[in-house]
């Protein structure tokens, strides 16, 4: 069985030579290379061909998330782990949604490190057990936290009528564009607004914006 093939981008090279000691250690992992921005990994993945990402989430040209939907739509194929100094389930998410197939902070140990990749690698979805603490002090199991975590991501019909009102559409508009009616929609709407936690549609549109459910 092939090594999985990981490209490590992160702007402090310290990070970046931790994650190539540790990585290499695994005869499961071939760390093929490092980048210290976001616009160095887009260029470094056509001559490395990673299997998977490991992406730093705060980088001075791009971050994590738009960095994310750039290889995304480049290379949808890659698996893309979001890395983070602090365990923040907004940023987890907004990662997921920008196209990433997982989250870890750089406070996970580096077996779960390892299982990540590699579940990751199989087109599976991995968040660090960090990210939900709260959760699990509740008595909530891995698999609780993360149904409800991916409870917050948009399914392709929100993201069509997210992209529709962004656009500047009325109600009646997206439902004629999309053959449903304009109560519909607005139930729809309701709903997006409560699971992002948005309170009016500047806050929409910029989400859009943000995770690359519009780029133009």
């Amino acid at each position: 069985m092939k090594p999985i093939r990981v490209l490590l981008v992160d702007d402090q090279p310290l990070i970046r030579e931790a994650l190539r000691t540790f990585l290499s250690q695994s005869e499961e992992i071939e760390v093929v290379g490092a980048a210290a921005s976001g616009q160095q990994a887009l260029d470094k993945i056509e001559n490395c061909l990673p299997d998977v990402v490991i992406l730093d989430i705060r980088m001075p040209d791009m971050d994590g998330v738009e960095t994310t939907i750039k290889i995304h739509k480049l290379f949808p194929e890659l698996a893309i782990l979001g890395l983070s100094s602090i365990s923040d389930k907004h940023r987890a998410t907004e990662m997921l949604q920008a196209g990433a197939k997982g989250f870890l902070t750089k406070e996970t140990p580096t077996t779960e490190i390892v299982t990540a990749i590699l579940r990751v690698a199989k087109g599976e979805t991995y968040v660090s057990t960090s990210i939900f603490a709260e959760e699990l002090a509740l008595g909530q199991t891995i698999e609780q936290a993360m149904e409800a975590l991916s409870s917050k991501l948009l399914t392709h019909r929100e993201k069509d009528i997210v992209r529709a009102l962004a656009r500047g559409l009325t109600n009646s508009g997206v439902a004629e564009k999309l053959f449903v009616s304009p109560r519909t929609v607005e139930k729809h709407r309701q709903n997006i607004m409560q699971k992002l936690d948005l309170q009016n549609g500047v806050e929409l549109v910029a989400y859009a914006y943000r995770v690359g459910i519009i780029d133009d």
